[in-house]
């Protein structure tokens, strides 16, 4: 993915609600962004199914665990410039869940 950036950023401007959202910016086109991205899911061994053309569910088996990680990525439109690449853990360890976050931000840059 060309010109990627990991962002951390308030998805409320208040701050009152406390969400925030964890994802990857880039300036590739959609198509072009979620080819990368199921190219990288598919070097991680992590399977997905398709939920509409910018929204997966994804599932991955660490090798050395039985535990699932159930997750959910997520394509926004940010700003007329970029979009952001959202990954939201829908079940799982959480630490397991950082590590393929981890695992994806290595792949991505």
């Amino acid at each position: 993915m060309d010109n990627v950036q990991t962002c951390t950023q308030s998805i409320c401007p208040d701050h009152q609600n406390n969400n925030w959202t964890l994802g990857f910016k880039s300036q590739a086109s959609p198509h072009q962004t979620m080819l990368d991205v199921l190219n990288i899911f598919h070097s991680l061994n992590v399977r997905w199914k398709r939920i509409d053309n910018y929204n997966l569910k994804c599932l991955w088996l660490p090798l050395r665990s039985n535990d699932a990680i159930k997750f959910e990525i997520q394509l926004y439109k940010a700003t007329e410039e970029f979009y952001v690449v959202d990954l939201q853990q829908l079940s799982g360890s959480p630490f397991l869940f950082l590590n393929i976050c981890a695992s994806f931000r290595a792949l991505v840059v």
